[in-house]
């Protein structure tokens, strides 16, 4: 059996953005995007669940410890608002039913839905472009970027990042992200920290031979152990958010 879950307002947005502003029938347009996209992917992946993940309201719990967290983020566009009831509705008539958790990110729902999916044995494919899932990647799990026909498997993320998936989290509590507002170690990029990972093993063994590094980077990394354990927490999607598991509402009938 196979889960296809959407990143819903990563695929909503990149939609909307698509199509001019100006087309005198834009909302309506978006819609039919929305659902004729989703409808190609039910088609291409043939799924036995699908899900459409949103982003509820309300201020996440990386926001409330980092209030740089997403800051530099746009809003949702105004005209795209009153859309998204109107998609949600044409998405349900082709089976795939929309979930939202309140106060919870769509990341750490979708996290949470793969771990689930792994216990069921249900193959699991999470459609977004947002890189953020390829720490979720391993046998059984996909990650995949639709718009730009690329799937992100072991061998991409390796390529990209410099460390297989399981040892991205490290990477990035080294490295940071800064397009998120996650501060990492001062001069330490993706490439450094890959280095060090690849060298030590992982982020313990890193912070363990922290003084047998030299130059600034050691030095660095010494000054700032103590705001590692924060910044690990804050890049890896949570696994455990209480909601409703029942994985069968969300099968897919389309006869």
């Amino acid at each position: 059996m196979r889960l296809l879950i959407f990143d819903g307002l990563n695929l909503i947005r990149r939609i909307h953005a698509g199509i001019p502003i100006s087309e005198a029938d834009h909302a309506e347009m978006v819609v039919r995007s929305c659902k004729k996209s989703v409808t190609k992917y039910l088609g291409n992946y043939s799924p036995s669940h699908a899900m459409f993940i949103m982003e509820d309201s309300g201020t996440s719990w990386r926001t409330r410890e980092n209030p740089e967290y997403k800051k530099g983020r746009s809003e949702m566009p105004e005209d795209l608002k009153p859309n998204i009831p109107l998609i949600l509705s044409a998405l349900e008539k082709i089976s795939v039913k929309s979930l939202s958790v309140p106060g919870i990110e769509a990341d750490d729902v979708i996290a949470t839905i793969v771990k689930h999916a792994a216990h069921k044995k249900l193959e699991a494919i999470i459609i977004s472009s947002d890189t953020s899932f390829c720490q979720l990647v391993r046998p059984g799990v996909y990650s995949v970027d639709a718009f730009k026909k690329l799937n992100r498997d072991e061998k991409w993320i390796e390529k990209k990042f410099g460390v297989k998936p399981n040892k991205l989290i490290d990477l990035l509590s080294l490295s940071g992200i800064p397009a998120l507002g996650i501060k990492g170690i001062p001069s330490i990029g993706l490439h450094t920290a890959a280095s060090l990972i690849n060298k030590y093993g992982n982020l313990d063994k890193v912070i363990e031979n922290s003084d047998s590094i030299s130059g600034k980077v050691g030095e660095n990394i010494r000054s700032n152990i103590s705001s590692l354990a924060s910044t690990k927490k804050m890049v890896a999607l949570y696994q455990n958010v209480e909601m409703d598991s029942n994985l069968n509402k969300f099968r897919c009938d389309r006869k």
